[in-house]
C-alpha cells in the first residue's frame, strides 16, 4: 500500500468472529488467539466472504448469556476506512469518533486489517508538526529540530523567504505608483507600518483558526460562505473598535490633521474586514485546489494583505483629500 495510506498503517492482528458464534465460542476463541492480537476489546464480525458486517465489544460478550449469538449483540453501524484512504483523513476519523481502533476494508468492503489509536497518534503528531512548519513558512521536515543541521534548516526556509521577498516587491510598486499622494501628504508615510501590521495580524488570526478548524474537521469546504460571513462580522466589530482607537491616536498622540486621522481610521476599518475575509478564504481555496491549506498561513497572508491594504490606504486618501 502507498506510504501515507491507511493500508500502510494497519495490522492484520485482530479478533474476527462470525455472526452465528455464541458468546462462549467467542471467549474460547479470544483465549486461544488473543495473546497475539493487537486488541481483544473489539471483535469484528464478518461473513464467509470476509465482508465486514459489524463489531461486538468484549464487554457485551462477557456480560451476556454464554449461549447468546453474536448476531444478537453486534453493532451493524460500523465506521471503517478504506485501505487507500490518506492517513490524514484516518487521523480525522479517529479524532471525530474517539475510537481505540478502526477497521480497514478494501473496495468491496472486505475486512483486511485494523488501525489502533497508538499507531495513529504518531501520524497525528507528524501531521500537526508539518502544519506548524508550513504555517511558519518553511518546508516540512520529519527530522527533529535539535538533530537537523543549520544548512538543512536554511535550505528548508530559503525558498519561502525568497518567494515572499519577491511577492513583497508589489508593495514597493504600489508605493511608487502612489508617490504623488505621498508627496502631497507626507504624514501618511508614518502610518504605513501600523496599517500593514494591523492587516497582517488580523488576516493571520483568521487563517490560523480556519486552517486548524479544517485540520480537525470542524470546518468543511461546503461551509465556506458561513465561515466568510462569520469572519466578516468579526471584521466589522474589530474594525470599528480599532479604527476608533487609531483615529484618537492620530489626533491626540501624533498631532496630525483631522483629515489624516480620518484617512487612517477609515483605512484600518476597511483593512481589518478585508484581512479577515481573505484570511478565511485563502486556506479554503487552497484545499479546494488540492493544496495543503497550511501554505496559506501567516507569511503569505501578511504579504497579500499588505498589498491590498496599501491600495486601500491611498485610494481612501485620494477620496478624502480630493487629490
Amino acid at each position: 500500500f502507498p506510504e501515507d495510506s491507511a493500508g500502510s498503517l494497519m495490522t492484520t492482528e485482530f479478533v474476527e468472529v462470525n455472526p452465528e458464534m455464541t458468546c462462549q465460542e467467542v471467549l474460547d476463541r479470544i483465549k486461544k488467539v488473543g495473546s497475539t492480537k493487537e486488541t481483544i476489546y473489539t471483535c469484528y464480525v464478518t461473513n464467509t466472504t470476509k465482508s465486514l458486517l459489524g463489531y461486538v465489544s468484549l464487554r457485551l460478550i462477557v456480560t451476556s448469556s454464554l449461549d447468546t449469538k453474536v448476531k444478537d449483540l453486534m453493532y451493524e453501524d460500523v465506521i471503517s476506512v478504506e485501505a487507500y484512504e490518506d492517513q490524514e483523513d484516518v487521523a480525522k476519523t479517529f479524532r471525530r469518533y474517539g475510537f481505540t481502533a478502526l477497521p480497514v476494508v478494501d473496495s468491496e468492503r472486505r475486512l483486511i486489517g485494523i488501525i489502533t489509536v497508538d499507531d495513529i497518534m504518531d501520524i497525528m503528531e507528524l501531521e500537526t508538526t508539518e502544519d506548524f512548519q508550513r504555517i511558519a513558512g518553511t518546508t516540512p521536515d520529519e527530522e527533529e529540530y535539535s538533530s537537523t543541521s543549520a544548512l538543512k534548516l536554511a535550505k528548508n526556509r530559503l525558498p519561502w523567504l525568497m518567494f515572499l521577498m519577491v511577492s513583497a516587491s508589489f508593495t514597493s510598486t504600489i508605493l511608487k505608483s502612489s508617490q504623488r499622494v505621498i508627496e502631497s501628504i507626507i504624514a501618511l508615510n508614518m502610518f504605513i507600518p501600523m496599517l500593514t501590521d494591523s492587516g497582517g495580524n488580523a488576516g493571520s488570526q483568521s487563517s490560523t483558526l480556519v486552517i486548524r478548524g479544517m485540520a480537525t474537521g470542524d470546518v468543511e469546504l461546503e461551509d465556506w460562505y458561513k465561515v466568510v460571513f462569520k469572519e466578516f462580522e468579526v471584521g466589522v466589530i474589530v474594525g470599528v473598535v480599532m479604527s476608533f482607537l487609531a483615529f484618537l491616536k492620530c489626533l491626540l498622540f501624533d498631532g496630525v490633521a483631522m483629515e489624516v486621522a480620518a484617512i487612517v481610521g477609515t483605512t484600518i476599518f476597511v483593512i481589518i474586514i478585508i484581512a479577515k475575509v481573505v484570511g478565511a478564504l485563502l486556506p479554503m481555496g487552497a484545499k479546494k485546489l488540492g493544496f495543503d491549506p497550511a501554505i496559506m498561513a501567516s507569511p503569505l497572508i501578511t504579504t497579500i494583505v499588505d498589498s491590498i491594504g496599501l491600495i486601500c490606504y491611498f485610494q481612501i486618501a485620494k477620496l478624502i483629500m480630493g487629490i
